[in-house]
């Protein structure tokens, strides 16, 4: 009979325990885009933004949260961290063209955050 697996080793192994795998993901886009990454940044830094908004929806939102933090903690520009939905629910009035908005999806399927990103760019807000 096989060993139960203790629950660490359970939400280690599960889809919805997104830790290791933003962890890893991070990791390796530093490692194989940090030009690409730079870039953009650089880009951000040239449109002057009021604001950055991060947005995306489950899991794939966790990816952004720890970047939020940062962005909290060394910008001086206002940063927002919003799921997807709520954006298209509440339809903020502060993002606008001088928003940047950054999305996060872990799949390349999310819903939520597709919708999400057609109403920003349907409102002018640079992703």
């Amino acid at each position: 009979m096989p060993q139960a697996q203790t629950l660490v080793e359970k939400n280690l192994n599960a889809e919805i325990f997104s830790a290791p795998v933003v962890a890893d993901e991070i990791a390796r886009m530093w490692s194989e885009k940090r030009s690409a990454i730079q870039q953009i940044a650089k880009e951000i830094a040239a449109r002057n933004p009021k604001s950055i908004v991060f947005f995306g929806s489950g899991g794939s939102s966790a990816a952004l949260y720890s970047v939020d933090w940062a962005a909290l903690h060394f910008l001086k520009v206002p940063v927002n961290y919003l799921l997807g939905p709520d954006i298209l629910s509440v339809t903020p009035a502060g993002l606008d063209k001088d928003t940047v908005a950054i999305g996060s999806s872990y799949s390349g399927k999310t819903v939520d955050t597709f919708r999400t990103k057609d109403f920003l760019l349907k409102k002018g807000v640079p992703i």
